[in-house]
């Protein structure tokens, strides 16, 4: 248990600086998460006997971090600037692994399979995450990556408690046996509770003057306090989801955790499964807000 906490503090620290730096500095995090991720779902799927391309998956995450560095620069050309970045990038990489594998001269659709999995799960998702910095309002780029990166952990904190006092009922059974309905509830009250605070912190961070030191400028931004508690909620289910689809993708490849980066915690992917699915919603969420 000590050891779950030193690692989850120092996580918590590293994550905390990137969100603040912002810049260049959360674009290396995220490229290094989305790499070793990529790495250790494609080396849990190639257990299975499957044989993918996975250098394809490579460019195309440094493909995708780069992309969308470039279109935010100053200086862009206006044909970069209106440049769909993840979506580009995805396309790119997808026709990389396509042609990779048709080009072996063999039926082996596993491999194929398990050469675009990883592009979209955790690729994309890894790409809508990093974007999250580039919404052009500061306030709310710093809003979308404090509920993308810690809602998840809140979630699964609640869940488990709320689980372990009162559940009776499992969730999946198959794919996680201990998780519960009762949990999941939990789960999601405590998801909305903590969108609903970062919300309240913002708007009470500009009212006090100290926009600034949150480099958020000095543009004040009205946050929809029952806006964010709906998609605290929906955040919160979809971190669930992500969840149980790490638990179905190890389960299938006969792995315990992705790997063994965090101590106490397993790999990049143990810690990212709902965090990832957390960013598609706010990707989608904040690009609405706009």
């Amino acid at each position: 248990m000590l050891k779950r906490v030193i690692t989850g503090a120092v996580f918590t620290a590293i994550i905390l600086g990137g969100i603040y730096l912002r810049g260049w500095a959360l674009r290396a995090l995220m490229l290094a998460a989305m790499l070793i991720g990529m790495f250790e779902v494609y080396r849990a799927i190639k257990k299975t006997g499957a044989k993918p391309a996975e250098w394809a998956g490579y460019v195309y995450a440094v493909l995708a971090i780069a992309l969308e560095a470039l279109v935010q620069l100053p200086n862009a050309p206006e044909w970069l600037k209106t440049m769909n970045a993840p979506a580009t990038a995805l396309v790119i990489g997808l026709l990389l692994g396509l042609s990779a594998i048709v080009l072996r001269g063999r039926v082996d659709f596993p491999a194929l399979s398990a050469t675009v999995l990883p592009m979209a799960y955790p690729g994309f998702l890894f790409s809508m995450l990093a974007s999250l910095q580039d919404i052009p309002n500061a306030a709310m780029a710093l809003a979308a990556l404090l509920i993308a990166f810690f809602l998840a952990s809140i979630n699964d904190v609640f869940a488990l408690f709320t689980g372990m006092a009162l559940g009776k009922h499992k969730l999946s059974p198959e794919i996680s046996p201990k998780k519960t309905i009762e949990g999941s509830i939990g789960g999601l009250i405590a998801s909305a509770v903590f969108a609903m605070l970062v919300a309240w912190l913002l708007d009470w961070a500009q009212a006090a003057g100290v926009a600034q030191a949150l480099r958020i400028g000095e543009a004040e931004t009205e946050f929809s306090i029952l806006g964010f508690a709906m998609m605290g909620v929906f955040a919160g289910a979809m971190s669930q989801i992500g969840d149980l689809t790490a638990s179905l993708v190890k389960r299938h490849c006969g792995v315990k955790d992705y790997g063994t980066i965090f101590p106490g915690h397993g790999g990049i992917m143990d810690r990212f499964d709902g965090i990832l699915f957390c960013g598609a919603v706010c990707a989608v969420f904040f690009q609405i807000m706009r």
